[in-house]
Order: structure tokens, then sequence, then C-alpha cells
């Protein structure tokens, strides 16, 4: 018999927000292309950048399984398929 359990990572309310507080520095950084501030693409890059990599952070799932023997482990990001396994056995403890 095989068992599986997906945890779910607990999302952080602080990181939540500071990931939407970048995506807004983001689009004002944007808005003050039109008034002339030419570093402001750097800025809104930078800024957009960072906040993508926060988010992408906050979904990610742990998965372990148990058959035969075997404890295996998996992460999971968003909803990709599991990107890296580890397998031990009940030998190998």
């Amino acid at each position: 018999m095989e068992v599986f359990t997906l945890i779910a990572r607990k999302k952080n309310v602080a990181l939540v927000f500071v990931s939407y507080l970048l995506v807004a520095l983001a689009a004002i950084s944007l808005l003050t292309i039109c008034i002339g501030f030419a570093p402001g693409i750097l800025f809104a890059v930078v800024f957009g950048l960072i906040a993508y990599l926060m988010i992408m952070a906050q979904n990610t799932e742990f998965e372990y399984s148990y058959l035969d023997g075997e404890l295996r482990f998996a992460k999971i990001k968003k909803t990709r398929a599991a990107e890296s396994a580890l397998e031990y056995t009940a030998w190998s403890l």
C-alpha cells in the first residue's frame, strides 16, 4: 500500500503584502517614465522581478510518499510536476 501526503506551505501575510507592494511600486515606476524620469524602467524591472520571485516562492508544496520500505520526498512548485525527489529505503536508514 502506498501512502501519499501533500503538505501545502502556509502563506505568510507579511510576504504577500510585500509582494503586492512591489508590484505597485513597479507600476508606479512605469508611470514615472511618462513624466520624464528615465531610470523608471530600471526600477520597474527590478521591482517586478523581485515580486515575481517572491510570489513563486510562496507557491511551493512538499509531498512525501511511502511504498514498500521506500520514503520519497518531492518539492512541487505551483502546478508543475515534482521537481526533485529523494529516496530512502528501510535498509539505507
